[in-house]
């Protein structure tokens, strides 16, 4: 079986060279998924956002300078999935409405521009582009044989182990759930490459799913495994109708069903010969059996976070039921819903996300936003069985078969962690909405018409679009560099240096650091060392306005009220802190203090008692005593 070529006479009027294809599918898939420095916090957003925004804006002046008057074929645009887009962009925009810190929700809303900007320009190039799935796909099994092959040797560590991340097998991705949802995307790529591909490339799409999945077992991520087996079955139930209409021969079937327990066996090999190994790089060593319990028990450590994080995002989508909290800005209410129980109870940890991209939209958006969000899906997939309807051979039905694998993989795997915040995972899924777009298109014509919107003013409005998204990037990056910095000199009590780093980490595009910690508090820290309490006050009252359920940064606030005198803001911030955290251990501490010294015995006994007795702070438990003893004294 050979691999369909396309029909090079329905792309003749669309005249774009052959190297704008290269450009789009070589940056897009080869380039970006690679690209990470360990001198930024994190090591991949804010670099692949910025390059992503630059080659965009590459791409999209080419198409506006290979633009020739009635050279291009427009009506892919006209699909109803674009205004769906649009809509979703336009009630995000309006979101914004309701946001606390302006700064992060417009980072967010740029992420959805270049999505819709790069929807738009990849469905014109592989539409007008011959053989461009083809080549797509190419690199697809390029970029998932590299990327597999880093996370089998960071499991061994043969290799690969100092690219920076957590949790082995991480790739360049930091994450190994966001590895293994990123593998997950590419095998329907790799799939169809290897079950229809000649000419050595069989073999490499092969290579590619058997190490992609292998590294998903490796990596033990609950929604990767679990968007494998549910969309393994449902795609044989699908296919099971399908083969009926395709009919394909029995010599079709029988190569098929042989390059399928190929692939089987070779992968259950490969899982058996892992068993009795675990990582020996950076996460404790761990048989794979343990793992795999681990992964089934929903009632162990991070999902039990997890259910918590949905139930009091529930509560945030009650209170703000219409637009949402604003993009970006669900990290910066969630302190408001409660602490108990989770591991942010002493402010050490900053959750930025609940793990459930679903309720994220909701929350941030409202349900015109979700139900937007959902729409793009949904449109998808009247695409994808439209085509499938019409599909006259094996090869047709089994590359949209395994597109529609990607999407609902894609929508499981978003139950469970966070894929839309990633640039790569959006690239990924946009290109498999492409797929099944110009498939479609092909097929089902539809009338040229001039758009709302004429052509060159689009073309403008999009570079406009992404030479800002350049400049945020850029500058997100400069931010990000000089707070590694400003970190590097806390561990080393320089304060100075602490203050000028973060001074110049901030700018009107960047307040936070990449974990919802306002910058200023790093300089009002710095200025409370140095004993500079007026300075000091001032960057703190910025960082609470930046993030006003920032524990820490309420904490050192209220202290520094204290140290100047102001008993009633002291208290009034302190029990800010309380009212979010209520066995937040430093506030209590300082606030009995308080209430001790004002000779309110009573006041300082109650909120001692707030604090976490059996935690094992001698310090604590010895004021509890002072206070007992106090109030004994006076009650004789």
């Amino acid at each position: 079986m050979a691999a369909q070529r396309e029909n090079k006479s329905s792309i003749a009027r669309n005249a774009l060279p052959d190297f704008v294809g290269y450009l789009l599918i070589g940056s897009s898939v080869i380039i970006i998924p690679f690209l990470f420095s360990s001198r930024l916090l994190d090591p991949v957003l804010s670099l692949r956002f910025t390059v992503f925004s630059v080659s965009l804006f590459v791409i999209v002046l080419l198409i506006a300078i290979y633009n020739k008057s009635g050279s291009f074929d427009l009506s892919i645009l006209r699909r109803r999935i674009f205004p769906i887009f649009i809509f979703y962009l336009g009630i995000s925009a309006l979101s914004l409405l309701n946001t606390i810190n302006l700064p992060e929700g417009i980072f967010e809303l740029l992420k959805i521009w270049l999505g819709i900007i790069f929807f738009g320009a990849a469905a014109l190039v592989l539409a007008s582009t011959p053989n461009s799935i083809l080549r797509l796909t190419k690199a697809v099994i390029i970029a998932s044989a590299a990327s597999a092959i880093i996370g089998v040797c960071q499991y061994y560590g043969v290799a690969f182990n100092s690219l920076p991340g957590y949790y082995v097998v991480y790739g360049t991705m930091v994450n190994k759930n966001l590895f293994a949802s990123y593998l997950f995307l590419m095998l329907p790529f790799s799939l169809y490459g290897f079950f229809f591909f000649r000419n050595n490339w069989d073999l490499m799409g092969g290579l590619a799913s058997i190490l992609s999945l292998w590294c998903i077992v490796l990596g033990a991520s609950r929604a990767a495994w679990l968007a494998v087996l549910v969309l393994a079955s449902g795609v044989i139930l699908i296919w099971f109708f399908t083969s009926r209409r395709v009919n394909p021969s029995k010599k079709e079937m029988k190569q098929l069903a042989t390059r399928a327990t190929i692939l089987v066996v070779v992968f259950l090999t490969l899982v058996g010969f892992s068993y009795p190994h675990g990582s020996e790089s950076k996460m404790e060593e761990t048989p794979l059996k343990e793992k795999i319990t681990s992964a089934a028990n929903v009632g162990a450590g991070s999902a039990q976070v997890r259910l918590q994080l949905w139930k009091k995002t529930l509560n945030m989508i009650s209170d703000h039921p219409y637009l949402g909290v604003g993009l970006g800005n669900w990290k910066i209410n969630i302190p408001r819903y409660g602490t108990n129980g989770l591991p942010s109870e002493q402010g050490k940890v900053q959750y930025i996300r609940p793990h459930n991209d679903f309720l994220w939209v909701l929350s941030e958006a409202g349900p015109l936003g979700l139900l937007a969000y959902l729409s793009l899906f949904g449109i998808s997939l009247y695409y994808l069985f439209k085509t499938l309807s019409r599909a006259k051979n094996l090869e047709e039905a089994f590359i949209l078969l395994m597109m529609l694998f990607g999407i609902i993989g894609f929508l499981v795997i978003s139950w469970f962690s966070f894929p839309k915040e990633r640039i790569v995972h959006s690239i990924f899924i946009i290109l498999l909405l492409i797929v099944i777009l110009v498939k479609y298109h092909k097929l089902f014509s539809i009338e040229e018409a001039r758009s709302l919107i004429p052509f060159p003013p689009l073309l403008l409005i999009s570079l406009v679009i992404l030479v800002v998204a350049g400049v945020v990037g850029i500058q997100r990056i400069h931010s990000e560099a000089h707070l590694i910095k400003a970190y590097e000199y806390w561990d080393r009590n320089r304060w100075d240096g602490m203050i000028e780093e973060a001074g110049k980490a901030q700018s009107i595009f960047v307040s936070l650091d990449h974990n919802a910690t306002p910058i200023s508090w790093l300089r009002g820290i710095a200025y409370i060392s140095l004993s500079q309490k007026e300075l000091a006050l001032r960057e703190l009252e910025k960082a609470v306005e930046a993030n006003p359920n920032h524990l820490q940064a309420l904490d050192n606030l209220a202290t520094c009220y204290e140290l100047l005198g102001d008993h009633s803001n002291a208290i009034k911030y302190y029990h800010r802190v309380i009212e979010i955290s209520p066995h937040f251990e430093n506030s209590l501490r300082n606030l009995s203090v308080i209430y001790y010294n004002m000779g309110k015995y009573d006041e300082a006994l109650q909120a001692y008692s707030q604090a976490d007795l059996y935690s094992g702070n001698q310090k604590l438990l010895r004021y509890l005593e002072i206070y007992r003893t106090k109030i004994e004294q006076m009650n004789r």
